[in-house]
């Protein structure tokens, strides 16, 4: 693994360490924000190690990510789809206002739960590569 993607991980890493901080002391919408950015930089490890180098919007992000998992044998343990999810929680908390922009604590844990396995399962595939 470059040390590139490794500090996209390490990123990734410390969003969920926020994250789960977040969801003890009840602030939801920060937490699942938080687990959406570590499936964020977690994608961006993967696009740069593939390619030496990312895109910084959301979109590029999502787009590159999607296209690099087609031609990846780990597309049966990781869905290229999981960051679109994973992002309207985090317009909602972001973006939107009244209560369209709550985050329930159980859809908030499901995505850090869903954000740990994205993470892990990066992280494995990227140190099993050379």
């Amino acid at each position: 693994m470059t040390p590139e993607a490794a500090r996209y991980l390490e990123k990734a890493g410390d969003c969920l360490k926020n994250a789960r901080a977040e969801l003890d002391i009840g602030i939801a919408k920060d937490a699942g924000r938080n687990a959406y950015m570590a499936n964020f930089h977690a994608a961006q490890a993967f696009i740069f190690h593939k390619t030496g180098k990312v895109p910084k919007r959301h979109a590029g992000v999502h787009r590159e990510f999607e296209r690099l998992m087609k031609d990846c044998s780990a597309t049966a343990r990781i869905s290229p789809g999981i960051l679109v999810p994973a992002y309207d929680l985090k317009a909602d908390a972001c973006y939107r206002v009244g209560p369209e922009s709550t985050i329930q604590v159980g859809r908030a844990r499901d995505a850090i739960e869903n954000a740990e396995s994205f993470v892990t399962m990066i992280t494995e595939l990227l140190s099993a590569s050379k």
